[in-house]
């Protein structure tokens, strides 16, 4: 009966999403216009709602000289909105939006954070065993990462494409911060 249940949610949930590496058109014909969408320089966002789902695609544009220019979908974040807040996802949830983004390549589940907590002092090790209790970690042999954020209950994958603009983005953003006149002389 389980295996039953399974196979529905498996079924219903997989050809829903968009994929990473899909371009915008094939998102636009599964769910129509977005809910909402941020322009970046590089990077645009648009949220879809797919029954109780919110699914934030990122896409990368790339300029070609002789084409015109393309998105695809280069992370994906998948979130169920709550009255307050969002709902947990469940196990099955987070493995079918994994497998239906893993471009035929195997997920690994890696914890970064304790990882790193082994290898530090003690005054942060705290810290990063505390990080490695509140996120669940997945890698690709290609460096695509999958996060399920236990917090903000949401799973996000990303491949490095979008993690390289996105930090690129932030440092030509991000604002040098202000001298603070009680810091001068030291």
């Amino acid at each position: 009966m389980t295996l039953l249940a399974a196979l529905c949610v498996h079924v219903l949930l997989v050809p829903a999403f968009a994929r990473v590496g899909e371009r915008a058109g094939a998102c636009r014909r599964r769910y129509g216009e977005p809910v909402v969408e941020r322009e970046g320089e590089r990077v645009v966002t648009r949220t879809y709602r797919k029954g109780a789902f919110l699914v934030d695609v990122y896409f990368v544009r790339r300029r070609w000289v002789w084409v015109y220019p393309t998105e695809r979908a280069a992370g994906i974040a998948f979130r169920k909105p709550g009255r307050k807040e969002n709902e947990p996802l469940s196990e099955l949830e987070i493995r079918t939006f994994l497998r239906a983004n893993g471009r035929k390549q195997p997920w690994a589940q890696v914890n970064l954070h304790f990882e790193a907590a082994r290898q530090s002092s003690a005054s942060e090790r705290d810290r990063l065993v505390e990080q490695s209790r509140r996120y669940l970690m997945w890698r690709q042999q290609d460096g695509t990462v999958g996060v399920y954020d236990g917090d903000a209950r949401e799973l996000v994958i990303r491949t490095p494409e979008l993690a390289r603009l996105t930090e690129e983005e932030k440092a030509v953003h991000t604002p040098d911060p202000k001298p603070d006149k009680d810091l001068e002389g030291f």
